[in-house]
């Protein structure tokens, strides 16, 4: 629980640190505490709705003046009452409780890691440009864990980038060794980068590749974040003597001697600088001065390391920042011209209806076989103009970068999820909440539903969307009802991932709810909406949809289920119902065919639904009477919306 305090810190008399304060250790008020966050502004900041934020204990505010001095005095006394972290805002505080929820204040970070060639400037991830060849073709991401960066930002763009960034991009961890600019306002600092608030009076994109360079000594990462919204500016490079690119060169060949402390390397750093005519002596002076206000204030020096800091590898990914809008094509573009000469037999979009954008929602369009990515420049075209944040999920992107050399649309991300031909589907939107878009809830879809969206508008974004069909089986049960016409659903009574995992889920679940209020209200709901205890849902799960507000307890329930590998159609249903109760759980509308209903497609196929299971765009291309359906019932309707 968050404690919202405001803190009006006097400097000391004439400006001037007591001799005693920065001399005597034995009068240093330095205690350390875990998960607290000081902001230190210089204006009064009003807003008293910072709370909640993940791994946050207490929140403190510190009032400071305009001048060096308040500010050393406002760090000095953060770091004397035990800050964990330290955060500069900008002089614009509209945004300062939606800039702070994008921080991650956990000891581990989960987020995509930059590993193609190296840049000198990180927007390349936030600004989306044209593809260009061949160099984009090396563009590539992992999604890794390591521990938290002790340097998070928010980037900043030129004026005249303002409306090309995409502000829901998820965060970027990208090596220092690039030295990329940052402005020191607008970023978070973790405990060991304290150092790296020095008030150096100089050019801040020469103080950003200063501390990158130091930082790199730490072999650490910098994480970029994409501001709140496009009003968020950092302060301007201004002008320098030197070309920046003159300056990275000249930090590149600085070489600190291995047996050196950290503040020894910032010396020597400073001192290089100023023979390179970078810094000047009074910059030398400032960084001097500075290390003792440091060391006189409790501050441990920060530790060099001598091994790269670890990254356990998770996922590859290819990403790409959204265009936001994007113009439709005409019908005769779509579908490979299958269209230009079929009628219009639309009757679910009204004449004259405006087309709407969802840019809070991230679709995610998951192909559970490999074979089908060249549909993606049709889907782009479908859903591009309606959806500005698309994530495609498969498994592998080895396959996947052979039919991307041949796609239209490149400006597209990727994430390869091995999911088993999708039968732990579910771990795409899991994979999606951790890299940290920000959007108000992400979309399951499958490559092979007919995502009828123009009747998507009036759907709630803060209640989880599942189809109208659920069914219930007990853990008692060897088999239960299918959910076509056989005589049982195959999932439920295979050892592999049905109901003998199952059981072993709901036994981990069990024996931790004694300590977990959590597991035991996620039981308890679970309960009361199947009709008793050791019960579980089941289901197709092609299309569902998961609020943000929801989504992290998903991902925290849904990590039991993947222990124990339960098939993503009883694992899906059963997490969503242990979340909400029953009345909470929007039913989307549509149709699932099964085994040899399918070939009634065209009968059971309604326009005023949401969707429809299963269509394989690439069968019916070739198909003379499903093109000619998909013309005259579907694609009229996406022309008309």
């Amino acid at each position: 629980m968050l404690i919202y305090i405001t803190i009006n810190y006097k400097p000391s008399v004439n400006n001037q640190a007591s001799e005693e304060i920065l001399h005597n250790t034995l009068h240093r008020r330095y205690r350390k505490q875990t998960g607290s966050l000081y902001i230190l502004n210089n204006e009064i900041i009003s807003d008293n709705s910072i709370h909640e934020i993940q791994n946050i204990q207490d929140v403190y505010y510190v009032h400071i003046t305009g001048s060096v001095r308040s500010m050393v005095d406002g760090i000095k006394m953060s770091i004397e009452q035990g800050a964990s972290w330290i955060y500069l805002p900008s002089s614009n505080q509209r945004h300062l409780r939606q800039t702070l929820v994008k921080f991650n204040f956990g000891k581990q970070s989960n987020s995509l890691v930059y590993t193609g060639p190296n840049k000198n400037d990180v927007g390349f991830h936030f600004i989306a440009k044209d593809f260009n060849y061949p160099a984009d073709f090396k563009r590539s991401y992992i999604m890794g864990q390591y521990e938290t960066p002790s340097i998070q930002t928010v980037f900043r763009a030129d004026s005249e980038q303002l409306h090309f960034i995409d502000c829901r991009a998820p965060p970027v961890a990208v090596r220092v060794s690039s030295l990329y600019p940052f402005t020191q306002h607008n970023s978070l600092y973790s405990y060991k980068a304290f150092w790296a608030l020095i008030p150096l009076q100089i050019n801040v994109a020469v103080w950003s590749l200063w501390t990158g360079r130091l930082v790199r000594e730490l072999e650490d990462y910098i994480v970029f974040h994409a501001p709140p919204s496009t009003d968020i500016l950092g302060n301007s490079e201004g002008e320098h003597g030197h070309a920046l690119g003159e300056i990275r060169e000249v930090l590149h060949n600085w070489k600190c001697d291995q047996s050196a402390t950290f503040f020894t390397c910032m010396m020597d750093l400073s001192e290089f600088l100023k023979d390179k005519a970078v810094f000047t002596r009074d910059d030398v002076t400032t960084v001097t001065k500075w290390i003792q206000e440091l060391l006189s204030s409790g501050y441990s020096e920060p530790e060099r390391k001598t091994q790269n800091i670890k990254i356990n590898f998770l996922h590859n990914m290819l990403f790409w920042p959204s265009r936001g809008n994007v113009k439709k094509a005409k019908l005769t573009e779509v579908f490979g011209g299958l269209c230009s000469k079929t009628k219009s037999t639309c009757n679910a979009v009204p004449e004259g209806n405006k087309p709407r954008v969802f840019s809070n929602i991230l679709l995610i369009i998951v192909f559970n076989k490999k074979g089908f990515y060249h549909v993606i420049d049709h889907l782009e075209t479908l859903y591009r103009p309606h959806f500005h944040q698309i994530l495609y999920c498969a498994h592998n992107l080895t396959d996947f970068s052979q039919t991307y050399k041949t796609l239209k649309n490149k400006e597209i991300s990727f994430l390869d999820v091995n999911f088993g031909n999708g039968q732990s589907g579910n771990q795409c939107i899991q994979n999606a909440r951790t890299l940290n878009y920000d959007v108000d809830g992400y979309l399951h879809l499958g490559d092979d539903v007919m995502f009828n969206f123009w009747n998507l508008s009036p759907l709630p974004l803060d209640k989880p969307w599942f189809q109208k069909d659920m069914l219930i089986g007990k853990l008692s049960q060897d088999k239960v009802k299918d959910v076509w016409t056989d005589p049982d659903w195959w999932p439920w009574k295979t050892g592999h991932r049905g109901v003998r995992k199952l059981k072993f889920t709901f036994d981990t679940l069990q024996k931790q709810q004694k300590h977990n209020p959590k597991i035991e209200r996620f039981l308890d709901t679970l309960a009361l909406n199947s009709g008793g205890p050791e019960r579980a849902f089941y289901q197709a799960s092609d299309i569902h949809f998961i609020p943000a507000k929801l989504a992290d307890d998903y991902n925290y329930f849904m990590e039991f289920f993947d222990k124990w590998v339960v098939y993503f159609e009883i694992a899906i249903p059963t997490v969503i119902n242990g979340l909400v109760l029953n009345k909470d759980i929007y039913r989307l509308p549509g149709v699932y065919l099964w085994h040899a209903d399918r070939k009634y497609y065209r009968e059971r196929y309604q326009q005023s639904d949401v969707f429809f299971h299963p269509l394989k765009l690439t069968s019916c291309e070739s198909d003379a009477v499903c093109s000619k359906f998909y013309c005259e019932k579907y694609l009229s309707c996406w022309e008309k919306f």
